[in-house]
C-alpha cells in the first residue's frame, strides 16, 4: 500500500512537471452583458456608450471565445476571444451603406470592470483601409441590455 501511494504521487508529479494539467480558467469571464464608453483620440472626448451582449461558443486550452451583438446598435455585432484577464473583440457595423470594422483590446480590472487601452474603426476608403478613429474605452458589467434606447444608422463608437 505504502509503495503504490508512492508510485502515484510520483506519477502525479510528473504529470505537472510535464506540463499535462489544464490551465487555469479565467477568473473573470467576458460573457455577460456590458456597457462600454468609449473615449476618442486626440482629446479623450467621451463618444457613444453602447450595451454588449457576450455569448460564450468554446474554450480551448484555456483560451475562451465567442460572438457579440449589440442590442443599441444593430447592425454591430462580431467575434471576441478571453485568455486570462485579456480579452479582444472585432466586428463591423453598417453605416451610410458602407460596413466599417472596429476592434477593441483590453484587461480586467475586476469581475464587473474592464479598462481598453485601445480601440479603433477601419473603414473602406477610395485608396484603402482608413482609419476613422481610435482611443480607449471602459467596460462596466450589467445584468441585461434589455429596454436601451436604439440607436439607427449612427457609428457605434461616437454615436453620431
Amino acid at each position: 500500500m505504502k509503495r503504490s501511494k508512492t508510485v502515484l504521487i510520483a506519477m502525479a508529479a510528473a504529470v505537472l512537471l510535464a506540463g499535462g494539467a489544464a490551465p487555469a480558467r479565467a477568473a473573470n469571464m467576458l460573457a455577460a452583458s456590458w456597457m462600454v464608453t468609449y473615449y476618442l483620440d486626440p482629446l479623450g472626448t467621451q463618444g457613444a456608450t453602447d450595451c454588449i451582449n457576450f455569448n460564450k461558443t468554446g474554450e480551448t486550452n484555456g483560451v475562451v471565445s465567442g460572438v457579440w451583438n449589440s442590442p443599441t446598435v444593430p447592425t454591430w455585432n462580431g467575434e471576441w476571444i478571453q485568455k486570462g484577464s485579456h480579452y479582444s473583440w472585432h466586428g463591423f457595423y453598417t453605416k451610410s451603406g458602407a460596413k466599417i470594422a472596429t476592434y477593441d483590446v483590453g484587461d480586467f480590472i475586476n469581475a464587473n470592470l474592464t479598462a481598453e487601452p485601445s480601440i479603433g474603426a477601419v473603414g473602406d476608403g477610395s485608396h484603402g483601409p482608413t482609419t476613422i478613429h481610435t482611443g480607449t474605452a471602459i467596460m462596466v458589467q450589467v445584468a441585461s441590455c434589455s429596454g436601451l434606447p436604439v440607436r439607427r444608422f449612427s457609428d457605434p463608437m461616437t454615436g453620431r
